[in-house]
């Protein structure tokens, strides 16, 4: 089958007019393998209002398996002759176990400026389900100006329980700790703590974001800011409040 999708982007200028500002156009195909290619265009609009190609991706999926695929990906960028020369590629693979563990890898090349291509980022993630309960491991690496490599880690865990409450923890790994130097291991630099809930009023998410204190980074996390924000139904329409802590 063939899906064609379409997005504008508008701004206003000094007179206040809308005026076009962007248009991305897709278009996918599907084969009966269930293999698919998309191939995506970007127009900017330039000051006289013309639209001019700034960049066209070219993605194939291909089915490996029932539970795995690959996707292969090309940008291509103006090369300043008039033509389009391929600017980045990524390579992607997916594949998810009978106990709906989702594992994707995707690496992604960069040109080397003598015509070949060289590593950007890699990145592995894990995704494991359990009912409501979801959680996320990603390892990202990618070439440092030293010659080695930058390494970090996110881990996100999304629960709920019958009350409907929902709570989300990110914590953030990294190899750079402030005020500490870098030992090549990964040390957990943040974790944000997202609540939701259901008040007989309306709705209320906090949020709290814990640090290493600079002056003392082996104290451990210590939280920074804690943002609550408050939404109240009533008769007259939905209020709103956010407090935000430091």
């Amino acid at each position: 089958f063939r899906r064609v999708l379409f997005r504008s982007t508008y701004r206003y200028d000094a007179d206040g007019q809308r005026k076009l500002d962007r248009i991305s156009e897709g278009e996918s195909r599907r084969t009966a393998s269930g293999d698919v290619q998309t191939v995506t265009t970007t127009s900017n609009s330039d000051v006289d209002g013309h639209l001019q190609v700034v960049a066209r991706e070219v993605s194939d999926t291909k089915k490996i398996s029932p539970e795995a695929q690959e996707t292969k990906t090309t940008l291509y960028t103006p090369d300043g002759n008039g033509g389009f020369a391929a600017s980045r590629q990524s390579e992607q693979s997916q594949k998810t176990s009978p106990d709906h563990t989702v594992e994707v890898k995707t690496t992604t090349l960069l040109p080397d400026g003598n015509g070949g291509w060289q590593l950007g980022e890699q990145k592995e993630s894990t995704t494991k389900q359990d009912g409501k309960n979801r959680i996320t491991e990603e390892h990202t690496s990618s070439p440092n100006s030293g010659g080695g490599l930058s390494e970090s880690r996110t881990v996100e865990r999304e629960t709920e329980n019958a009350a409907g409450e929902k709570v989300q923890t990110v914590e953030s790994y990294s190899t750079d700790v402030l005020g500490e130097s870098s030992d090549g291991a990964l040390h957990l630099k943040q974790q944000v703590t997202t609540t939701q809930k259901k008040t007989p009023d309306g709705e209320v998410t906090e949020t709290q974001i814990a640090r290493p204190d600079p002056g003392n980074p082996s104290d451990g996390l210590q939280p920074a800011v804690k943002t609550k924000y408050t939404v109240l139904y009533g008769s007259s329409g939905a209020q709103q409040k956010t407090t935000t802590e430091a």
